[in-house]
């Protein structure tokens, strides 16, 4: 249902609407002609239901994001993102640019963070891929408050 709540503006009133979805996981993905798309909410109540859940969820995830990015600082935002992202081994596979996006921020304001992180020896960084080192001080810098 990712795909639909991305393209729901542009199927309501027919403006000319740009996306960018990345899956995470395999998935299926079903493309609907704006015609069927109106028709699917009006006589779909299953569909209906899914579609308004997921837009429902873009606008909590919306809410959050702005919310962290005025109240919380830059180095906590991208401490809780590479937490968050990163596997069992410690490895975080996102671009700058991706992590840019997931903190509401600017490539350059990354690439400067993590090469701070880099010089504290928090994180080592490779071509496409960052190795978090040390999760317990991501982890206070994550969470201050505590």
């Amino acid at each position: 249902m990712k795909s639909a709540s991305r393209h729901f503006p542009a199927s309501l009133n027919l403006t000319p609407y740009s996306a960018e979805g990345v899956a995470e996981s395999a998935l299926d993905i079903e493309i609907i002609p704006v015609p069927d798309f109106q028709r699917r909410i009006v006589d779909d109540a299953r569909f209906r239901e899914q579609l308004f859940a997921a837009v429902a969820h873009r606008f909590a995830d919306l809410e959050q994001l702005v919310e962290d990015v005025a109240l919380t600082g830059f180095e906590a935002r991208l401490a809780r993102t590479l937490l968050r992202l990163k596997d069992d081994a410690g490895q975080v596979s996102a671009t700058h640019e991706a992590l840019a996006m997931e903190t509401g921020s600017g490539r350059a304001v990354v690439s400067r963070q993590l090469g701070a992180f880099a010089r504290d020896g928090y994180v080592s960084m490779t071509r496409g891929s960052i190795i978090v080192l040390r999760p317990d001080i991501l982890e206070s810098l994550a969470h201050p408050e505590l």
